[in-house]
């Protein structure tokens, strides 16, 4: 929350994007997995 009153408060805050991310449906969330690989 605090980085989202920041950047409004410094202009920066992109509301169209806010507003479409807040009506979300997060009921069927599944976390995004990352696998680690190896650097060769």
């Amino acid at each position: 929350m605090i980085p989202v009153l920041v950047s409004a408060r410094e202009g920066i805050l992109d509301r169209d994007k806010y507003a479409s991310a807040r009506g979300a449906d997060l009921d069927g969330f599944e976390p995004e997995v990352r696998t680690a690989t190896a650097a060769a």
